[in-house]
């Protein structure tokens, strides 16, 4: 598979990512940065990583003695002596390390310059670019050309097809070409035709339906949405067989001749106003539950209530993100949340006006 970077020298960093380093074990180093694309910073920006290892292994020596400070942080500073490794940048840079490994990842965000050790990372400062992204499927089809893609904010990966017929012609031989002019009714606000005197609509008619119940099959238990690129007659022929798998829009006309970054350019918006329908449901949901007992703002309960699993989401406003008074505790409820397959939610601003808050499954 082949990934086209929309934006060049990033890597993808998701929710899931963050739950898995959820997981690791302390202590937890993170390492946050600006980084310049290109100039002739870019290689000074590797002494400025440098002088935030030193950093680093000072907080391990002074607070965790017994840890073993230069394990932990060798791998961190042979990144920070890759050449190579600098010459390929974007516009920030995030490194979590602990006894259990390292993590780097390139972000067109830029960080503010800052090392952390801890018991849990801090995920803080990326948690509105995870925030922000939707990984999500796009189904470019036209009769003679059939791509399937998994995307983000970021890049787009052409997948093999498996199932999924390459065109029209896949399918053709399997079906009749006798002549049926009569209507199937509508779908949607289509009306679709069995036949246009040739039998072509017939052989249309199974190449949608053997599509859609192919893409079905393949991603019924998978949580991204799709976004269609063709003509918009073949939305809801195709949505008649896709009953699990959420369809977020088209992106109409023949796909054919869009390469993969003018399809990402095209899809990319259908998909971005997931990030806040999704937050618009999380807020509501918290301003209906304030005063039930199955909401919160109490830091202190925030914690608790984390670390028994009982919080479902954790929203924290942008504001809150870097006031430094809560920064430990938010830091340990993150991990908690994470650690229990709940989700971490970075808002504008809550209902109440509080800097962060709870919905608790119970």
């Amino acid at each position: 598979m082949f990934t086209t970077q929309i934006i060049s020298h990033s890597d993808a960093l998701r929710h899931d990512d963050l739950a898995d380093l959820a997981g690791w074990a302390g202590p937890c180093v993170t390492i946050h940065m600006p980084t310049h694309r290109a100039t002739d910073e870019t290689l000074n920006d590797s002494k400025r990583f440098g002088h935030l290892i030193d950093d680093a292994r000072t907080q391990l020596e002074e607070n965790y003695p017994d840890a073993d400070a230069e394990s932990i942080l060798a791998p961190v500073e042979s990144l920070a002596r890759s050449r190579r490794f600098w010459q390929f940048q974007s516009d920030g840079l995030v490194v979590f390390a602990s006894p259990d490994g390292m993590r780097r990842f390139r972000t067109d965000r830029s960080f503010p310059k800052d090392a952390t050790v801890g018991d849990s990372f801090n995920f803080r400062h990326v948690l509105p670019m995870v925030t922000g992204d939707v990984p999500f499927l796009i189904l470019a089809i036209s009769r003679a050309k059939v791509r399937l893609f998994e995307a983000d904010r970021a890049h787009i990966t052409e997948l093999p097809l498996g199932d999924i017929p390459a065109s029209e012609d896949d399918v053709a031989g399997a079906y009749t070409r006798e002549p049926e002019l009569q209507s199937k009714g509508s779908t949607g606000n289509h009306a679709f035709y069995h036949g246009h005197g040739t039998g072509e609509g017939n052989v249309l008619e199974a190449f949608l339906r053997v599509t859609g119940r192919a893409m079905e099959k393949r991603f019924s238990t998978d949580k991204r949405p799709l976004v269609l690129a063709s003509v918009s007659e073949y939305l809801g022929p195709l949505s008649t067989h896709i009953n699990n798998v959420r369809v977020l829009g088209v992106v109409a006309g023949n796909p054919d001749a869009l390469n993969e970054k003018q399809i990402h350019e095209k899809a990319w918006p259908l998909a971005a106003g997931e990030v806040q329908r999704h937050t618009n449901a999380l807020t509501d949901d918290y301003a209906a539950a304030i005063g039930t007992g199955l909401a919160t703002a109490n830091p202190e309960y925030i914690v608790n209530d984390s670390e028994i699993g009982r919080v479902g989401t954790l929203m924290i406003t942008e504001r809150a993100l870097g006031e430094e008074a809560y920064a430990r505790d938010m830091d340990d409820a993150i991990r908690n949340v994470l650690r229990t397959s709940g989700e971490v939610w970075a808002v504008d601003e809550l209902n109440d006006g509080s800097p962060f808050g709870a919905l608790r499954r119970y």
